[in-house]
């Protein structure tokens, strides 16, 4: 959603990915607590724990790890680090 529309709120976020029936992507922590204590809904939630936020780096893990994540993708809050995948269902 930054390229759809930088700044925008992340309630507002949720909602774009639910009209659009798209799972989020992010570096944002706060889609955990909007999902699980607040009671927002998403198709899917992808967070994104790494210590770098090199292009190069990233793509190498996410390649990596996508083909374990992607089947449970819709219907999951998915946590990609360096030390694995964790996939809890929404």
């Amino acid at each position: 959603m930054a390229d759809y529309a930088p700044g925008t709120d992340d309630v507002e976020v949720l909602g774009l990915a639910n009209a659009q029936q798209r799972i989020v992507l992010t570096f944002d922590g706060d889609f955990g607590d909007l999902i699980f204590r607040r009671g927002c809904s998403a198709p899917g939630v992808v967070l994104l724990r790494l210590r770098t936020r090199s292009a190069s780096e990233l793509l190498s893990v996410f390649a990596e790890v996508w083909p374990t994540v992607e089947p449970r993708a819709p219907g999951a809050f998915i946590v990609v680090s360096h030390a694995g995948v964790r996939v809890r269902p929404l």
